[in-house]
């Protein structure tokens, strides 16, 4: 019943975080950026998602699965498998300033991992789509889900890039 009453402040936080880190990415960058980055950026998000959220959904069934549905369980243990996706460019971006780290593959793992955060956004939006859990009165399948989400995200980004642009 929490969860059901802290909804808004869910979306509303997710929707913040999304925005925040879409108004700072640029296509135009991943043209420029090599093909490792991409892939290692890729392979990052698939990593971090596997291994962080199964070990979260494994403890959180293990303490909490008699007691919260499956569903709840599954979107948190998403949401803490991209939180660790999201949190490793931190980490590189402070060692890479801390240290001066110079060289073609501190570089590629830079850019890696900025291109991770957007990445790991992307999937977990998806995501969340997919598996939302708080059922609304309207019963909406995944597909409508996602599609409407997506068309919002699409109209309240191009209403600021309009607005930013000019």
């Amino acid at each position: 019943n929490v969860l059901e009453q802290l909804q808004p402040l869910i979306t509303a936080s997710v929707g913040f975080i999304g925005l925040t880190y879409g108004l700072k990415f640029n296509l135009g960058e991943i043209h420029k950026r090599s093909a490792e980055s991409i892939k290692l950026g890729v392979y990052s998000v698939i990593t971090s998602l596997i291994i962080v959220g199964a070990i979260s959904f494994g403890l959180f069934f293990y303490f909490f699965g008699s007691y919260i549905s499956i569903k709840i369980l599954v979107i948190t243990s998403l949401a803490i498998g991209v939180i660790g996706g999201v949190s490793s460019n931190q980490v590189i971006r402070y060692l890479y300033n801390k240290y001066s780290i110079s060289g073609n593959i501190a570089l590629t793992i830079k850019h890696a991992s900025l291109l991770n955060i957007n990445i790991s956004i992307l999937v977990f939006g998806l995501l969340f789509g997919i598996i939302h859990p708080f059922e609304t009165y309207i019963k909406i399948t995944s597909t409508e889900y996602i599609l409407i989400s997506l068309s919002i995200a699409f109209i309240i980004g191009l209403s600021f890039y309009i607005f930013i642009s000019r």
